[in-house]
């Protein structure tokens, strides 16, 4: 691996389509602050408004430079199932659609990555 992140396809992904997916995205960092959380709300009315979805981007850090390995990939589910769990309960009751992203590297390279895949209309982050 040359210290760039790891395609964030290979590792989580978890897609929930409360509503419809198409429409504009709205790109959120996350890293459970409490400024973090308070962002997700904000990108959540955001996406409403505008009429489409939320992407929520995480990234684990390998600050030793290993490469990516499976293990990575099951730390990079179990993460996307405790934002699933604990930082999600908004956009479930209010219907937003969105997605879940976890990807090796600092969260600032998964949501440039993501950016580039998604073209966002909205970039927010939290203390990221």
């Amino acid at each position: 691996m040359d210290g760039s992140p790891r395609q964030v396809d290979d590792l989580a992904s978890r897609p929930h389509a409360a509503g419809t997916p198409d429409g504009p995205t709205v790109l959120i960092g996350v890293d459970g602050s409490p400024s973090a959380r308070r962002a997700l709300r904000w990108a959540d009315r955001a996406a409403r408004e505008l009429g489409g979805r939320v992407v929520i981007a995480h990234g684990i850090s390998r600050p030793d430079g290993r490469p990516a390995s499976t293990e990575t990939g099951h730390e990079a589910r179990a993460v996307a199932e405790v934002i699933e769990a604990e930082w999600c309960g908004v956009l479930r009751a209010n219907r937003t659609p969105y997605s879940i992203e976890v990807g090796v590297g600092h969260t600032q390279d998964v949501m440039a990555q993501l950016a580039r895949r998604d073209a966002p209309v909205l970039r927010v982050m939290g203390s990221v």
